[in-house]
């Protein structure tokens, strides 16, 4: 049974203050590891795929998250999302009326420190970094990728992108891949 990812805080990333932004980078370094088991775990319950840190196995993920992801229905997507919200999660939901499910986002999320993990162990000079400035960045708060092309990159703000694609059938089984070599491309 697949665990829901619960940081300290429990709000959007972005409205977090600086203690608490600490205690989340603080957590997520804790976790990582062990997310990347959960997830591990919670595929192979439906199909054989190890973590093996490997560009490859990027496809077979990429494929099973398809199959899996989950949308919830909101009045509110689609329709003008006030200022304060835009920098959510939710906020990101505008064409279309289905969101994500808590699930798929948690999955999302994990899917996300695994392709990290995977551009770090392949990439020289690549390295995790929370991105705490400036407060308005897109990234503002989240775990990041330092030393890429396009730097910091987070793995977090793609992979949640990627479940909104899936949902609007807008993807391809090879897209984690893809995402992968474009992260590393120079």
């Amino acid at each position: 049974m697949y665990k829901i990812v619960e940081w300290p805080g429990g709000k959007a990333l972005q409205k977090l203050s600086g203690p608490e932004q600490r205690a989340f980078w603080d957590w997520f370094i804790s976790v990582k590891d062990h997310r990347v088991r959960t997830l591990e775990e919670y595929v192979c319950e439906d199909r054989p795929w190890m973590a093996d840190f490997e560009p490859d196995s990027l496809l077979a993920l990429c494929d099973w998250f398809g199959k899996i992801a989950e949308s919830e229905y909101s009045e509110r997507v689609g329709r003008a999302i006030p200022a304060e919200d835009a920098a959510t999660w939710e906020g990101t939901w505008l064409r279309n009326r289905y969101k994500p499910s808590v699930k798929t986002l948690s999955i999302a999320f994990d899917i996300a420190i695994y392709l990290g993990d995977v551009i770090i162990r392949h990439l020289p000079n690549t390295r995790w970094v929370h991105c705490t400035r400036p407060k308005r960045y897109v990234h503002y708060g989240q775990p990041c990728i330092e030393g890429l092309r396009i730097s910091p990159w987070s793995p977090m703000f793609v992979c949640v992108g990627l479940a909104g694609r899936i949902l609007a059938r807008d993807w391809s089984e090879d897209a984690l891949v893809e995402i992968y070599r474009s992260a590393i491309s120079e």
